[in-house]
C-alpha cells in the first residue's frame, strides 16, 4: 500500500506533542481495515513511529502472553461508547492515555458489521466533558484528554475496591481518582489484602455490586486454595482434622468462570449454580465433610482462570470478624455501590444532558427533620417502606441510565 502523507505527518505530530503518553485510537475495532489499502489487525500507528497506541485487543499479536490490561481497556471504550460515564478521561489518565486518534477512514462495516460510523463516534465523544477536538490531519481527527497523572507520586493513603475493576465508571467524580491508590481486593493474594486492611494509610474500603462477605471470601488464606484440575489430572487437598468444610469455586473475573465436572473423592459438585450477589467472584459449592489426610480433586475444567477453595466452617467467623471491625471504624470511609450493568439491562443513555433530563429525585412523603453538620452540610434520615424516602422518577418512555450518590456517616 501507499502511505499517504497525512499518516506520517501524524506520526510525526504525535512523536513530537505526546510527551511520554499513550495514544487510544479509534473506532473501536478488532480488524483495520482503511481506504488506502491497510489491512490489519492493529492501528497503522503501531507500525509507523514511535509513540505508545492503546487499542482494543485481547492479545498482544507477536506475543506469548494475554494483554494484561484488557480489561481495562474494555472499560475505557465502554466509557466512550455506552457513555457509562462522561468522564472517561478519568479512566484514560489511568493508562496515560493523553490523546485519543479517530480514524475516520476505516472500513467499519466490515466483518462484524460494525454499526460505529465516524458520525456516530464523534457523537459519543461530543457527550464526554474531558475529551475535546485538536486538531485534524487529513481523515484523521485528534481529540486531547484532561489531565495527566504524574509519573511517580507518593500517595498520602490508599482504598480497597471489592468487585473488580468495573467498578471504575461508578467512583468517576469521587476523590479516590485525582492520585489514585486503588487496592482491588480480586487481584491481590491473601496475604497481601490482610496487611492492606490492617494497614494504617487504608482510609476507603468501596464495595462494587459485591457486599462485606465477598472482601470476606477474598482473605481466605493460600493454604486453603487449590489449582482446578485441567485435562483429568487430579489435584490432590489435604485437610489437618475431620470437620465439615465449605468449598467454593472462585474466579478473577466476575464474567468467566471455569465450566466442567469437578469431584471430590469421586463425588459430584454442582457446577451449574450462579454466584450470589453478594460475592459475584465465587460460586458456593456447600459444605462437605472431609476426613483428616489427603483428597483427590478431579474433574475436565475448561481453561478459564479459577481456583477451587476448600475451608473448615469454624475459620470463616474470625475473618468476618476482621472485616466487621474495619467497617465500623469510624476512620475508614465505607461505600456501597449497587450497579445495573452487571446484569442484562436495556437502557438508553440521555442524549443532551442540558435539555433532556428525564429521571428526577424528590424526598417522599413524612420528610424528617433536616439537620446540619458542624461545616453547615444539610442532611435528612432516609427510611425504609418509602417514608422518609427518596423517590427517582423516569419521566421517559424507556429505562435511562443514570447515576446518584449518597453519602452515609456511621451514627
Amino acid at each position: 500500500m501507499r502511505v499517504p502523507g497525512y499518516i506520517a505527518d501524524a506520526s510525526t505530530w504525535f512523536a513530537q506533542n505526546v510527551q511520554d503518553g499513550r495514544v487510544a485510537a479509534l473506532p473501536e475495532t478488532t480488524v483495520w481495515v482503511d481506504e488506502n489499502g491497510f489491512v490489519g489487525s492493529a492501528p497503522v500507528l503501531t507500525q509507523i513511529g514511535t509513540t505508545p497506541i492503546i487499542y482494543p485487543f485481547n492479545t498482544v499479536h507477536g506475543s506469548l502472553v494475554s494483554a494484561t490490561n484488557a480489561r481495562l481497556n474494555d472499560i475505557a471504550y465502554e466509557a466512550i461508547y455506552r457513555t457509562t460515564t462522561r468522564r472517561a478521561d478519568e479512566i484514560l489518565k489511568l493508562m496515560n492515555v493523553q490523546y485519543l486518534n479517530h480514524e475516520t477512514g476505516i472500513k467499519h462495516w466490515l466483518y462484524a458489521g460494525d454499526s460505529d460510523s465516524p458520525e456516530w463516534v464523534q457523537s459519543r465523544l461530543d457527550r464526554q466533558l474531558g475529551i475535546q477536538l485538536a486538531k485534524t490531519i487529513g481523515d484523521w481527527h485528534i481529540y486531547s484528554v484532561n489531565g495527566a497523572l504524574p509519573h511517580l507520586y507518593l500517595a498520602s493513603n490508599f482504598s480497597i475496591v471489592v468487585g473488580g475493576v468495573e467498578s471504575l465508571p461508578s467512583i468517576v467524580g469521587m476523590d479516590l481518582l485525582a492520585q489514585p491508590a486503588l487496592v482491588f481486593s480480586e487481584q491481590q493474594t491473601p496475604e497481601t489484602l490482610s496487611r492492606a486492611l490492617s494497614s494504617p494509610l487504608l482510609r476507603d474500603i468501596i464495595f462494587f455490586a459485591s457486599s462485606y462477605e465477598e472482601l470476606t471470601l477474598d482473605l481466605i488464606p493460600t493454604k486453603y486454595r487449590y489449582p482446578v484440575p485441567r485435562s483429568g489430572i487430579p489435584v490432590t487437598i489435604s485437610v489437618d482434622k475431620t470437620s465439615k468444610y465449605r468449598v467454593w469455586l472462585r474466579s478473577p473475573d466476575r464474567q468467566l468462570f471455569p465450566s466442567g465436572d469437578l469431584a471430590i473423592d469421586g463425588k459430584p459438585l454442582d457446577l451449574s449454580l450462579t454466584p450470589p450477589k453478594e460475592t459475584p467472584f465465587w460460586i458456593p459449592l456447600g459444605s462437605h465433610v472431609l476426613s483428616r489426610g489427603s483428597h483427590l480433586l478431579t474433574g475436565t475444567l475448561n481453561s478459564a482462570p479459577g481456583e477451587v477453595v476448600i475451608l473448615p466452617e469454624d475459620a470463616l467467623p474470625s475473618l468476618a470478624a476482621m472485616v466487621n471491625s474495619k467497617i465500623a471504624n469510624p476512620e475508614v470511609r465505607v461505600a456501597i455501590i449497587a450497579s445495573s450493568e452487571v446484569s442484562p439491562i436495556t437502557a438508553a443513555a440521555v442524549e443532551d444532558e442540558n435539555t433532556a433530563k428525564p429521571v428526577s429525585f424528590r424526598f417522599g412523603e413524612d420528610l424528617a427533620n433536616i439537620h446540619f453538620d458542624p461545616d453547615g452540610t444539610p442532611w435528612r434520615w432516609l427510611e425504609p417502606g418509602g417514608r422518609r424516602a427518596l423517590i427517582a422518577n423516569n419521566a421517559s418512555a424507556t429505562p435511562v441510565r443514570t447515576n446518584i450518590m449518597i453519602t452515609v456517616d456511621s451514627v
